[in-house]
């Protein structure tokens, strides 16, 4: 027991010190168990010791007759209660006084405090002096906290009370004259140690689901450990959560004691870090854990759009591996949108969850599609896997597969197991099945048109149907280029025929600009993030603009002045500077020769003007990011 020796001496100090002329302090952070450490106290206290204590939580207590009501309710509950208690008129026989301290002896007093003192006669109903007086929360009261001591202290100064405080230190150390409180108050201060076994244990008595919490008990207080939080509260709040979701899900799959295991470590690493001090959201917990699975932009899609090489990285730290040892990119069970529903709107939807551990891998038997059995090699026979393994084979010949990422996650299995050594085949007869594979799906037009203007980095997600990829040998490493070069070809036909879509709206439908190329929050656009410009010929765009009719040029004009004005859309748009640049000397240049006309000026005002701010944009994000 980790706080046996506070026990101990607050045995000694209520029974054996009969005036001690202190009070003692038990302190700890929020949610770290103290509450529930002087609770059991306190039926020590009355079970064993059989001595009498009042016990005040002055969380959002803001006056001394709030606390004196808390007296009289605690000494007679019966009595005194809610519906017969008046707040400053709770006994006649009070006696009231005004007291001052003075916490730093200089002859000055530093406050006051109004008090409603007993005349300690055995009739009086306020006959608190024989009782312990126990103070929780004191860091949460509204009365200021030097006037709060000060009434505190009266009673044991002047009262020869026993006290017993329990506070969030760090808060009250945020008080000026705290220091000179504390000594001439407090004689002894002990920091309360989280026992988590314990409280785990008392948690857990209060479900009814007490089986498997007790067999996932090493699996949660590890993770509860890991997380650092030390918040017993928020455990407690997690564990009752958890028996809601068993309850309505879980219970269906409790033979799956993988799956129970799994599940229960996500599912609390989701608890503590959504709803720690430092909370993340599920979507951007998940987000970035993917996110740190390789470079957010590839160094061959940068080179051959025509960047020059710079340190692209933009590496977001997995800071659930690095804590857990968990990779939940690559086992995440449930969906994000499912697990959002279950940690962070408690919204349960019972029939989807199932029918998603019903598809996980802890399921993949006889009947499953052949390419997940593969995936699950460790539990194939040697007559299974061959089997296995031809049929995956032979549908790759065929072409048989329709999703990028279902041939990525094939991929990744298959020159594993060559790697392995459990496949004869070559390795380049592999990578030409593989490709010749990818290609289909590119000939087709199977793969998703936002995957390509994203610049593949969707194809870094590390699992597919939540099912890990195996990415660390060469052989995928050259699949994987391969897909990024069938990216990038898919997406320099798009941006070469975005001149087309330009074109058509600026001389036919200008409002169709703003659906190609405005930021908004209230529509799609297509390519408000994807720098387009970079594929175009600025020859051509500027004879367009010049040609074009008024109204579409200030359109244009006024759409490309916002287009870089904020960082995060000037940062995916960076290829393109160079041809704006471009463009603006191209309009200049035509617009000198119009001088002193309508339609110089037109030109100017439109497009110039606009170019010039918008310029003006882009060399502060280059400042800013020092790519100057």
């Amino acid at each position: 027991m980790p706080n046996k020796h506070i026990d101990e001496f607050l045995d000694y100090y209520v029974k054996e010190i009969e005036n001690p002329q202190y009070a003692v302090l038990l302190k700890g952070k929020w949610g770290s168990g103290k509450t529930h450490f002087i609770n059991k106290y306190m039926k020590h206290l009355h079970d064993e010791i059989e001595e009498k204590y009042i016990y005040v939580s002055l969380y959002g207590v803001t006056s001394y007759d709030e606390i004196e009501t808390k007296f009289l309710k605690a000494i007679h509950p019966k009595l005194y209660n809610d519906k017969t208690i008046f707040a400053g008129k709770i006994a006649k026989g009070l006696f009231k006084a005004t007291f001052k301290f003075d916490w730093d002896n200089d002859g000055k007093a530093d406050g006051s405090a109004s008090v409603q003192i007993p005349n300690f006669k055995p009739e009086d109903l306020l006959n608190t002096k024989d009782r312990i007086l126990i103070f929780d929360d004191l860091e949460r009261c509204s009365i200021n906290i030097v006037d709060l001591l000060g009434y505190i202290n009266y009673f044991v100064e002047h009262q020869s009370y026993k006290v017993i405080l329990i506070a969030n230190e760090e808060e009250l150390e945020k008080t000026e004259k705290y220091k000179e409180i504390k000594e001439k108050l407090l004689g002894k201060t002990f920091e309360f140690k989280t026992d988590v076994n314990q409280a785990y244990d008392s948690f857990v008595k209060e479900l009814t689901i007490e089986d498997i919490l007790k067999r996932n008990k090493n699996t949660i207080l590890e993770v509860f450990g890991k997380s650092k939080c030390n918040n017993l509260r928020l455990l407690r709040q997690g564990l009752f959560d958890f028996k809601r979701v068993y309850e309505l899900v879980l219970k269906n799959h409790e033979k799956q004691e993988e799956l129970i295991k799994d599940f229960t470590t996500l599912y609390f690493i989701f608890i503590f870090e959504t709803r720690s001090d430092d909370c993340v959201s599920i979507k951007s917990l998940i987000k970035n854990a993917e996110n740190n699975w390789d470079k957010m932009i590839s160094t061959t899609v940068a080179k051959k759009v025509g960047v020059e090489e710079e340190k692209k990285e933009k590496v977001i730290v997995d800071k659930v591996y690095e804590k857990y040892k968990v990779s939940i990119q690559s086992n995440l069970i449930l969906s994000i949108t499912s697990w959002k529903d279950i940690i962070e709107d408690s919204y349960i939807k019972s029939e989807d969850i199932d029918k998603e551990l019903s598809k996980s891998k802890y399921y993949i038997d006889e009947h499953t599609e052949s390419w997940k059995r593969l995936w699950g090699y460790m539990k194939l026979t040697d007559l299974n896997f061959d089997e296995i393994f031809n049929d995956v084979y032979k549908n790759l010949k065929k072409c048989k597969y329709h999703n990028l990422f279902q041939v990525m996650l094939i991929s990744s299995t298959i020159l594993k197991l060559k790697d392995l050594g459990l496949i004869t085949k070559t390795e380049e007869n592999i990578l030409n099945i593989l490709k010749k594979q990818v290609d289909c799906l590119f000939e087709k037009k199977l793969v998703d048109k936002s995957l390509v203007l994203d610049r593949g980095i969707a194809i870094n997600r590390p699992s597919y149907d939540h099912l890990g990829f195996d990415t660390a040998f060469e052989g995928y490493k050259k699949i994987k280029n391969h897909i990024e070069d069938k990216l990038l070809e898919e997406r320099e036909k798009i941006f070469t025929s975005s001149y087309n879509e330009i074109e058509a709206a600026l001389k036919n439908n200008i409002s169709d600009l703003y659906t190609l190329l405005c930021h908004s929050n209230k529509r799609e656009t297509l390519y408000d993030d994807k720098p387009i410009f970079a594929f175009m010929d600025m020859n051509k765009l500027a004879k367009l603009l010049i040609e074009s009719s008024s109204d579409a040029q200030h359109t244009f004009g006024g759409i490309l002045e916002g287009r870089y004005e904020h960082d995060f859309f000037a940062s995916k748009l960076e290829d393109e500077f160079g041809n704006i640049y471009r463009l603006k000397e191209l309009i200049e240049a035509e617009t000198g020769k119009k001088e002193g006309k309508i339609s110089g000026y037109r030109l100017k005002r439109n497009l110039i003007e606009p170019l010039e701010k918008a310029i003006e944009h882009i060399k502060k994000y280059k400042n800013l990011k020092g790519l100057a």
